[in-house]
């Protein structure tokens, strides 16, 4: 008697032998393919000639089994081979080695054991399979020890389709790093039923034009790393009450409601080229009178979506074992409908020798065509030749786990709090104000800055998170009261709760909210109560009187809530205003951005995505960042490209892989309205930790220093002294300079703004310290995060006689007096041509200290930005309150050593000369700087207060064209402009318009705008860090491409 392990292997021998025979060995193929999904899905010449032959080397059973793919699940590690023949027949093992299944669907289980099984299972096959998984938020829907990726409608919110792309780009390298094949995801419904149970988090909205540009961006993500995307659940499940895995739901809908609203998402799939779509178990009689679901119904599948739709690719049932499907026959004759309908692939089959014996039967009844299941066959066998699978299947499984973690972590330090920024929802329900779109309804942000003030924090849920108050300490709160509740607290535990509270401030916390089906659609009745009424009587049984609680009140009172926006429906009947903020889901990234939001520490706002009716979005942060002097209305209205956004989105990005910064932030207005606001990157904070980069870091912004601060104070003191003479000589102004450096003292204002006065480019006075014996000493001036238990100053730290040259370094301030001699030792020459010179600067801000000390202090301290909204500009941040933590370091100085800047000025002169000096030394944000640079597009206009903080002329003359002493120049006062020269020469890009005036920067920053076309771009990057040696962005003219880019888009240059 034959064993049967004996059998198994004679049977997968017997396979390869037929198709080694055919002139195919599967183990042997040379030349592969990849799917190019660019221009729609296909496959290879390559791919369909292997396929085409290989399939008809198959019998017509064998080709049956290649559409199926079955359940596995990776709980055990043990793979068992049952000796017992009757149960051998029922194992995967069988339905793989014997029977020849095409595919699994891998469940439940964890890393280790799905890769060791998917090898194992690989080489029991004589044809490789097809591996899948239902991963929407990454293999971690399935597999323990893993960290999920956001959900899908956390997603949705942000609306941004870069950040789609790139998590399905990093759920596609963990997918490979298992394995894994296809990925059963994006869930394109549009979820449409607010009490869907099945659908909602799953979705990522309401908005047919929404989920079409997220899940494109999702499944662009996924397929360019790789891996085959699944368009689900076609046509559309957003819009049903019944979970399909329970009962078959029906859709009460036109086909031509449905092509409007529920279709769009796989239109924009299907052309987009997505490689699989599968059928949803669904009823929709208006459409098909066969009574069939979707799944199993030929119009649906070959009709609609093969023929109608054209679609190429591979065509999958929702899983059959899901009784909205099961329930209309046997197991194997579904599996025969589902054939017969025309799909692919057959998900989870209950009975797969059943199936494949039915089957047969039909085809000899003349009821299947097997010409037609032989093109299907075709379609799979391509589809593993091209993802090269015959050439080979097994994967690595050395260090899986630490890979699968790097790979999340990588996504998280880049992308994880762009994510959780970008979602965040505001709203505030009012019966006076809630249409934010049509009024000028702003946030009201929770205040507690006093350290004499009280927080009470309300926690509902399980636990408080530890994360909690270790953020809340951020905002130096005073007294924290916490208490912790539970949602299925009853009335009177809750009543007694908060009738103990006092009138302090207080932040509820909602945590530990369930994600899955109707129970998670309405927080709990007694919660609802109390957030609903406007007021609740509270008996105090000590004083035996009543006293009204408010749950929410305006100014006073917040909720986060930590789960999705469809457990809040019953807030919208509440009475008084009520602040909310939805954070989704909970994670570090979430809790950080929420109190950000509820504390008014940032900008960011996420839209509602799902058509809760009264829940209003504030501002998209994509799109429509809160800057308080630039408009920010809804819509496009000015009819520019709206793919710009995604476009720079890329170009930074792209500029990012090439190494050409670490960080970077980028701002483009057009006619005052957002365009793009754009942070890639990441930034170490003191402790070492990776931190994706926000608008909320702060950057060296280097020589902008020269028209941010000191052009700016001087147009200032022009506007202030009556018939300024812009050609006279400093030194009739300034009678010490003139005893000091008599030649000195005859350079002209309009020489050193146009830089010609005939001084030097550059002083290494770096180097001349140090040969001079300048030493650093050890120093703390200021607390940092590193060291927060130290008395300030630290012991032999000394403001008044030290000056800070990195954190912890200093140098005695006598070597700054020496700095500023040196500069006034300079001879200029007689020759006024062209020179760009850090000193011209230097010199100038000089003369306006001494001329107007007090706004050169306004300038220094940052009361001058402030006063315009600029709240993260000045001089010094580390002695203005800005942690270390938010600022990008700049260099890693080996020269002094003074190892690495970070908040200390970058430049070698400014340094020098104590961190403040008119060439260099202001630190600043994109979004700070679009303000500043906006008001110079508006000819000095705030368009905040309508008033003017420059003279319309007085902008006009400072950034138009100087021709300078020499007649010759195209630089404007203190301002740069486009030199007009072509190719590589131009300065700015080639063909640039002469109306932009700006200023670059040498650590990778820009400044333009360019009032002709309604154009502020700002770039801001730490490029020299590590290395000053890195100069890629210049060397490749990175942000003349990315501002040409702008021009390009919105058709202003040819």
């Amino acid at each position: 008697m034959v064993s049967i392990s004996l059998l198994c292997n004679m049977v997968r021998n017997w396979l390869v032998a037929l198709l080694c025979f055919t002139g195919f060995n599967p183990f042997e193929i040379h030349a592969q393919s990849k799917i190019d999904f660019r221009n729609g899905f296909y496959h290879s010449q390559e791919g369909l000639a292997f396929a085409e032959k290989l399939t008809a080397s198959l019998s017509f059973k064998q080709q049956l089994a290649q559409t199926l793919m079955v359940p596995a699940w990776s709980r055990e590690a043990l793979i068992d081979e049952p000796l017992d023949s009757a149960k051998f027949q029922k194992s995967l093992l069988f339905q793989i080695k014997t029977l020849g299944v095409g595919g699994i669907i891998f469940f439940q289980g964890n890393p280790l054991n799905e890769l060791y099984q998917t090898n194992y299972y690989q080489q029991e096959s004589a044809i490789p399979l097809l591996i899948g998984i239902d991963g929407e938020w990454g293999p971690a829907m399935r597999l323990t020890g893993m960290e999920k990726y956001p959900f899908q409608l956390t997603l949705g919110a942000t609306r941004n389709r870069q950040l789609a792309f790139q998590m399905g780009l990093s759920m596609a390298e963990q997918c490979k790093r298992l394995g894994i094949h296809i990925n059963f995801t994006p869930s394109v419904d549009v979820n449409i039923e607010l009490n869907n149970p099945i659908i909602g988090f799953r979705s990522f909205g309401s908005n047919a034009n929404e989920v079409s540009n997220i899940g494109s961006g999702l499944t662009e993500g996924i397929q360019t790393g790789g891996v085959l995307a699944s368009a689900k659940h076609f046509p559309g499940h957003g819009d049903t009450k019944t979970d399909s895995h329970l009962d078959l739901p029906v859709v009460l809908k036109s086909k031509s409601e449905i092509e409007q609203v529920d279709l769009p998402p796989f239109i924009k799939q299907i052309k987009q080229g997505v490689a699989s779509v599968m059928v949803a178990h669904l009823r929709i009689p208006s459409i098909d009178t066969s009574k069939l679901p979707c799944s199993i119904s030929p119009y649906f599948v070959k009709q609609w979506l093969r023929q109608d739709l054209g679609f190429q690719g591979l065509i999958i049932t929702d899983a059959l074992n899901m009784k909205g499907v099961a329930k209309m026959g046997s197991p194997a004759d579904v599996a025969l409908l589902a054939l017969k309908a025309g799909n692919d692939i057959i998900l989870f089959p209950e009975d797969v020798s059943g199936f494949l014996d039915s089957a047969e039967k039909a085809k000899s009844k003349g009821e299947i065509d097997s010409v037609e299941i032989a093109s299907r066959v075709i379609r799979l066998i391509a589809t593993k030749y091209d993802l090269g699978l015959f050439n080979d299947r097994f994967v690595n499984p050395n260090n899986l786990l630490n890979d699968l973690e790097q790979i999340k972590t990588k996504f998280n330090n880049l992308y994880g709090q762009e994510v959780a920024d970008e979602s965040m929802i505001y709203c505030r329900h009012s019966n006076i104000d809630c249409d934010v779109k049509h009024s000028t309804f702003k946030p009201t942000f929770l205040q507690c800055g006093s350290q004499n003030d009280t927080l009470q924090l309300i926690v509902i849920g399980d636990s408080i998170p530890f994360r909690l108050p270790i953020q809340l300490q951020q905002f130096k709160l005073g007294t924290i009261l916490t208490t912790l509740l539970p949602w299925n607290a009853d009335s009177t535990r809750i009543d007694t709760t908060l009738g103990k509270l006092g009138n302090a401030t207080r932040l509820f916390v909602g945590l530990d909210w369930p994600t899955w089906k109707l129970k998670s659609r309405a927080i709990p009745q007694p919660w609802i109560r109390f957030i609903i009424e406007e007021r609740t009587g509270i008996i105090d049984s000590k004083q035996n009187k009543t006293t009204e609680v408010y749950l929410f009140s305006p100014n006073t009172n917040y909720y986060i809530h930590f789960g999705h926006q469809y457990a809040l429906q019953p807030l919208l009947n509440v009475h008084n205003d009520c602040n909310i903020v939805i954070a989704h889901e909970y994670n570090q990234y979430t809790l950080n951005s929420a109190l950000r939001m509820v504390f008014g520490k940032s900008h960011h706002y996420g839209a509602n995505n799902i058509g809760l009716a009264h829940l209003q979005e504030n501002w998209n942060a994509a799109q429509h960042t809160n800057l308080d002097d630039i408009d920010y209305p809804h819509g496009n209205s000015h009819g520019y490209d709206p793919d710009l956004h995604a476009v720079l989105d890329s170009m930074m990005r792209e500029g990012l892989a090439k190494d050409m910064f670490p960080s970077a932030q980028l701002v483009v207005l057009k006619d005052g309205q957002i365009a793009a606001n754009i942070n890639v990157g990441s930034i170490k904070d003191m402790l070492g930790n990776e931190i994706q980069t926000t608008q909320d870091h702060v950057y060296d912004i280097a020589s902008i220093t020269k028209i941010a601060a000191t052009t700016l104070a001087f147009m200032k003191q022009y506007e202030n002294t009556k018939g300024f003479n812009l050609d006279a000589a400093l030194g009739k102004t300034w009678p010490d300079l003139a005893v000091q450096n008599k030649s000195l003292s005859a350079v002209t204002f309009r020489e050193l703004l146009t830089h010609q006065s005939g001084l030097p480019a550059f002083l290494p006075m770096q180097q001349k310290a140090m040969k001079l014996g300048a030493i650093s000493v050890g120093c703390q001036l200021h607390e940092t995060v590193s060291n927060t238990s130290s008395i300030l100053p630290g012991e032999n730290s000394n403001n008044e006689t030290q000056f800070e040259i990195s954190i912890g370094q200093c140098l005695e301030k006598r070597w700054s007096d020496s700095a500023w001699k040196w500069i006034l030792a300079n001879q200029p020459s007689n020759d006024k041509s062209y020179v760009y010179s850090d000193l011209n600067m230097i010199l100038l801000a000089k003369w306006i200290e001494q001329k107007n000390p007090k706004l050169w202090r306004e300038m220094v301290n940052g009361d001058f930005y402030r006063s315009i909204g600029m709240t993260n500009t000045g001089f010094k941040p580390l002695e203005h309150g800005i942690s270390p933590n938010r600022i990008a370091p700049t260099l890693i100085d080996s020269l002094w050593p003074r190892g690495e800047v970070r908040g200390i000025v970058h430049d070698p002169s400014a340094m020098m000369l104590g961190g403040i000096a008119g060439n260099a030394g202001l630190f600043s944000t994109a979004i700070d700087m679009a303000k500043l640079m906006y008001i110079l597009q508006n000819r000095g206009r705030s368009t905040k207060t309508g008033t003017f903080l420059l003279k319309p002329t007085t902008v006009d003359l400072f950034t138009k064209t100087q021709l300078g002493p020499t007649k010759k120049g195209y630089r404007g006062l203190g301002f740069d402009k486009p030199n007009g020269k072509e190719g590589n020469k131009a300065n700015v890009f080639d063909g640039a318009p002469n109306s932009l005036f700006g200023h670059s920067g040498y650590t990778g920053t820009w400044a333009w705008c360019d009032p002709a076309n309604g154009i502020t771009f700002v770039f801001l990057s730490n490029r020299t860090y590590p290395t000053e040696l890195n100069k890629k962005i210049t060397q490749q003219g990175f942000r003349g491409e990315l501002l040409k880019a702008v021009y390009e888009r919105l058709d202003l240059v040819k």
